[in-house]
């Protein structure tokens, strides 16, 4: 009897928690302010990308959700002296796996994120000339880099949003065959905008 009773108990939360689960999926993009950061950083200064990608919204309670995303998104920095200029800019696919708390249209978020470095470009620029130095036969950085994500924003009741995050690398991305003590992590601050398909009733 007490079996059966627990039965019904747990079977009974189940569909409570099953009746309040939603899924929604989006689009989302926007503009990106990146450096590096580290004891052994310098004199960098910050470099404007953008980043763009999919989400998907995972309900879990009325203000609860966990948010898995696929971002491609651009990151670096560039060196200054005089008239010359060093950018380096680092294409990442990005896999963020937020938690969402939602009070109204409101929101904050939090969580890890994996990279994935696609490629990278590196060019030296003045007045008169530019030299990519994209083609050296070793690669500075690392395959990968691992992070969090904190951000807030609002979402509208037409499934528009908008937002603010920072991204920071936890991880080294100097190679360890370029500089195995150089310690060097991501920075970016993201704003962006995107729209989730959906009533997510």
């Amino acid at each position: 009897m007490k079996k059966a009773l627990l039965s019904l108990v747990l079977l009974g939360g189940l569909s409570s928690v099953a009746s309040a689960q939603s899924v929604r999926f989006g689009l989302k993009a926007g503009a990106t302010l990146a450096n590096f950061r580290g004891d052994d950083i310098e004199d960098t200064k910050s470099i404007y990308g953008y980043h763009a990608g999919f989400a998907a919204n995972l309900g879990i309670t009325e203000h609860l959700s966990l948010q898995p995303e696929l971002l491609y998104s651009q990151k670096g920095t560039k060196l200054e002296e005089d008239n010359v200029k060093l950018v380096q800019r680092l294409h990442y696919i990005d896999i963020p796996l937020l938690v969402k708390y939602n009070f109204g249209g409101a929101f904050v978020e939090a969580g890890p994120q994996f990279g994935l470095l696609v490629s990278y470009s590196s060019k030296l620029k003045d007045d008169n000339d530019e030299l990519d130095l994209s083609d050296l036969e070793y690669n500075p950085y690392t395959p990968s880099d691992v992070g969090f994500v904190v951000g807030a924003g609002y979402q509208l009741g037409n499934g528009l949003t908008a937002g603010v995050r920072y991204n920071g690398g936890l991880s080294r991305i100097a190679a360890p065959d370029y500089n195995n003590k150089l310690k060097v992590h991501n920075s970016a601050f993201q704003v962006q905008i995107g729209y989730m398909f959906g009533s997510g009733e």
